[in-house]
């Protein structure tokens, strides 16, 4: 088991390298809830004014969570598309403004 340790730690310093790296473009959305979504250029993103836990997947694709809500972000040839998952598996697409 000791063998696994040093590679445990390397995937966890990956992982947690690509969430502090995120870089979601600056956009606002609005979902509906109504929810505010707004990506600041420094790639912060704020929920209803509440700082928003960022994950990248990819250089296409992100999301953004608070307690209770999720915001997916995917961009596409033409723009965003943005999405979300709120509490009891709703969801649905947001505005892109």
């Amino acid at each position: 088991m000791t063998y696994f340790a040093p590679a445990a730690a390397a995937a966890f310093l990956m992982l947690a390298a690509s969430v502090a790296n995120a870089k979601v473009p600056a956009f606002s959305a609005t979902c509906p809830g109504p929810k505010a979504v707004e990506a600041a250029p420094n790639g912060k993103v704020r929920i209803d004014g509440k700082q928003a836990r960022l994950r990248e997947f990819n250089k296409n694709s992100w999301e953004a969570s608070i307690p209770g809500f999720t915001v997916s972000v995917a961009r596409d040839g033409g723009g965003l598309i943005v999405s979300y998952t709120a509490k009891g598996g709703v969801n649905g697409i947001c505005t892109v403004r």
